[in-house]
């Protein structure tokens, strides 16, 4: 891929890119940084204790997944010394979630985790640090908070940065197809196929020049084959020419801007990956958070698909639930059993309702 240089260059800025987690309304990420944080949360209040801290570095993702409880249990929300503002009497029996807890008084904690333990409420309490950490006065406190059941949630990994990369540049119609002189694109087939679906999702949810619309366009102006169509936003394009080659002033070609080479020793292949991936893991823990009914749910809609299929394939898949969770092959084998004991009775209810017709 090559660069274009018709128009002078000007002075570039870079484009700071907030990384913070997913807005509300996005999917939480769930991965190995979050995963028991999200497990427990998914069911609690369990009965495990009335209280439960969620504690992890800045940039986590622990004030959104208390946000997601929050809102899943009806739990009134506070912040902090918001904590001091309100009569704990007018939250008994009501779940509650103290985001940034370690801020709040040591009077009003102390009143918050007793009425949570009085029964029938529920306290989730957010912050950077676990509560045997906090620096309390009150000695009650103190014995209270070294008794909280607490969980932990780590900074985000690889998998949570990549899935909020991937909405901002979403979001901000950012394409991995545009580089700048000194960077090239990786030989991942993954990657580079983003080179083309990136960009041709952006044409298909705003329009063919979405580039050029005044909060995607770049801070240096950017020289390129795309003319006509709509949406052009008043593009300075060489009426005679806008290709390359050319011989009416167009666009050329700038070698020195050229991809940079990509450098091997030893042999070059490809990597037999099969071996060591890993299919199960991730639908096991997405199976673990499910409850009773939601499993009844998926069991009885994979039995249904599953109808009219050869055995040998549906025993193919069923070894694959088994490998994801022993209780998920043998629900699904319960759910087809049962399904096939169904059909047979409608069909012996249609013949004898056809017998009975003749």
């Amino acid at each position: 891929m090559s660069a274009l240089s018709a128009l002078p260059p000007t002075t570039t800025e870079q484009l700071r890119l907030p990384l913070e987690r997913p807005v509300a309304g996005e999917a939480f990420v769930t991965s190995d940084s979050n995963a028991e944080a999200v497990r427990v949360l998914a069911r609690w209040p369990d009965g495990v204790g009335a209280v439960l801290a969620l504690h992890g570095p800045p940039g986590s993702g622990k004030s959104r997944l208390a946000a997601d409880w929050a809102e899943r249990v009806g739990a009134v929300p506070l912040n902090g010394a918001e904590a001091a503002l309100i009569d704990p009497l007018e939250l008994e029996g009501r779940p509650v979630l103290l985001d940034r807890a370690a801020d709040a008084d040591d009077e009003s904690l102390f009143h918050l985790i007793n009425l949570a333990n009085s029964g029938g409420g529920a306290l989730l309490l957010v912050s950077r640090s676990a509560p045997r950490q906090w620096s309390v006065d009150l000695p009650d406190l103190r014995s209270r908070l070294d008794a909280v059941r607490a969980v932990a949630i780590a900074a985000p990994d690889d998998a949570v940065l990549s899935a909020i990369l991937r909405a901002r540049f979403a979001e901000r119609s950012i394409t991995p197809s545009n580089v700048v002189p000194g960077i090239g694109f990786s030989p991942d087939k993954m990657l580079q196929g983003r080179l083309f679906s990136y960009p041709d999702a952006h044409r298909y949810r705003i329009g063919v020049h979405y580039e050029a619309l005044e909060v995607n366009k770049p801070r240096s102006p950017v020289n390129h084959y795309n003319r006509d169509g709509t949406m052009p936003f008043g593009m300075r394009t060489n009426p005679d020419a806008y290709y390359e080659p050319n011989s009416f002033g167009g666009p050329v070609e700038d070698p020195s801007v050229e991809e940079p080479p990509h450098r091997y020793s030893g042999e070059v292949g490809r990597y037999e990956y099969r071996g060591e991936a890993d299919h199960y893991s991730q639908p096991r823990a997405l199976f673990n958070l499910f409850d009773d009914a939601h499993k009844d749910r998926l069991f009885k809609t994979l039995a249904g698909a599953m109808q009219g299929v050869p055995q040998f394939i549906v025993d193919r898949q069923l070894a694959h639930f088994d490998k994801v969770d022993p209780a998920y092959g043998a629900g699904v084998r319960k759910a087809i059993a049962s399904q096939g004991q169904d059909d047979e009775q409608a069909s012996l209810t249609t013949s004898h309702s056809a017998a009975a017709a003749e």
